[in-house]
């Protein structure tokens, strides 16, 4: 039975909020993953392939396959279940994960111009999403975030590759048809991502969008540390002081 609950601030931000968020989405990334390749075991185990007739004078009899109502004679089956649809799946998560990642943001905007009284608001600010959110802890806030950094970059590119799948249905080419250079660059680099014209992502990205989100988060949960003057050894020795008894 929990005798505490932390309060909502942001000292107690990544620590008990964030962190257990993540590890709660890890479980869904994984959940994901083995849905998609327990569905590709199911195709490969229940399609059905039906002799058919004798080809003109060819000597030898067509074989037709179909799946879920599906047939080959419409359809390339192996590459609808095996790799588009496993496709939409990880597209729909990484667009889950990235809205996780400028919620938690947003969440951390807020519990600080609650907690230090400040008159700006996050949509007091030009712009929107994750861009908003870090000036607001940059310029109202105060605090140190390195944008210049191997990881940031890296968000940006995942914010890219999500913005991709949302407004362009995750087409490397604009509609003259001229490639994305520095999105194809990033998906040529990426041993999880493929594709000439459209991303598509194996297993493995996923995992890694969210291992570098709470990389991110956790340096800023060190800045805010830095920010109230504490060491992370000193604030998990003042917890205490952070927390209420729960009502009733």
């Amino acid at each position: 039975m929990a005798l505490y609950k932390p309060k909502k601030v942001p000292l107690n931000w990544y620590r008990f909020d964030v962190q257990f968020s993540v590890e709660l989405l890890v479980a869904y990334v994984d959940g994901v993953e083995a849905q998609v390749n327990r569905s590709i075991e199911e195709f490969r185990a229940g399609q059905q392939k039906d002799a058919g007739q004798a080809v003109g004078n060819e000597g030898y009899v067509a074989v037709s396959a179909h799946y879920a109502g599906l047939d080959d004679a419409s359809w390339d089956l192996d590459s609808i279940f095996e790799s588009y649809f496993p496709n939409l799946q990880r597209q729909s998560a990484l667009i889950t994960l990235c809205n996780f990642f400028e919620h938690e943001l947003s969440e951390l905007c807020s519990l600080f111009q609650k907690d230090r009284r400040h008159k700006l608001g996050l949509g007091d600010l030009k712009g929107a999403g994750v861009e908003r959110a870090i000036t607001y802890l940059e310029r109202v806030v105060g605090l140190d975030m390195d944008k210049s950094s191997v990881l940031w970059a890296e968000i940006r590119s995942i914010q890219a590759v999500r913005n991709l799948i949302v407004h362009n249905a995750g087409k490397l080419t604009y509609q003259d048809g001229m490639p994305r250079k520095s999105e194809r660059q990033y998906v040529e680099a990426s041993p999880h991502l493929s594709g000439d014209e459209e991303i598509s992502i194996a297993e493995g990205y996923l995992r890694h969008v969210l291992d570098t989100f709470d990389q991110f988060f956790k340096n800023i949960g060190d800045a805010v540390e830095r920010l109230y003057g504490l060491t992370t050894a000193s604030t998990r020795a003042g917890f205490g002081a952070l927390a209420e008894k729960p009502a009733g």
